[in-house]
């Protein structure tokens, strides 16, 4: 399970320091871009995102809740190995983002909100490198991990291994230090940390125990 820091639940006023400190021990930063119309909040635009992947060494994780993420995609410039998602419930055209991402050469991802079923996006699972699964709402940090989202999870993950599907599965928003065992057990690849993080007594623990 690989570890990435949502930088969304960050102090915005201490991001270098923040960066500086988490890096060595993350396997890359995970940042959230809203456009306030595929989601009510609105949060930072491809030059944040470019000036934040510039200065770390590390990969990033782009979660893009946005109307139109073919034209966030096309002026992102991310290091090789980065992750970028799109949120489904707020596009039509999923196949085309796929290809817009994976011609940047960076890994193609799915994000769904709760209330989305499971079949809605099985039909995709073989054009994608992995599927986030969302345990909040999408829009807001600090809300509280969804529990069905875990059986959403076992579902997928069983589908996946059934139909011998080379994606991974995701897992971003409301995850705390005791939802990370479970998501341990499921075999969860990627799993994004907000708000529980950077209110830890000592973050950089946090990351060693669980970062593999």
């Amino acid at each position: 399970m690989q570890l990435y820091p949502s930088l969304m639940g960050a102090n915005p006023l201490n991001l270098l320091e923040t960066i500086d400190m988490l890096q060595p021990w993350s396997a890359g930063f995970h940042l959230d871009t809203m456009d306030g119309h595929a989601v009510p909040n609105i949060t930072g635009g491809p030059a944040w995102i470019n000036a934040i992947a510039q200065y770390s060494t590390k990969p990033m994780w782009v979660h893009l809740m946005v109307t139109d993420p073919v034209q966030w995609i096309n002026q992102l410039q991310l290091k090789p190995g980065s992750m970028i998602d799109f949120q489904y419930e707020a596009i039509s055209n999923p196949e085309a983002i796929i290809t817009a991402i994976k011609r940047r050469e960076h890994k193609a991802g799915i994000s769904v909100a709760p209330q989305t079923p499971i079949d809605a996006i099985t039909p995709l699972l073989s054009l994608c490198d992995y599927i986030n699964v969302m345990g909040v709402n999408p829009g807001f940090s600090g809300q509280k991990f969804i529990p069905d989202v875990l059986k959403k999870i076992i579902a997928l993950q069983e589908y996946i291994q059934a139909h011998k599907l080379a994606c991974v599965i995701a897992c971003d928003g409301g995850i705390t230090e005791e939802i990370l065992p479970e998501l341990q057990k499921q075999n969860i690849a990627y799993v994004a940390i907000a708000s529980n993080l950077f209110s830890a007594q000592d973050p950089v623990a946090l990351l060693k125990k669980y970062q593999k």
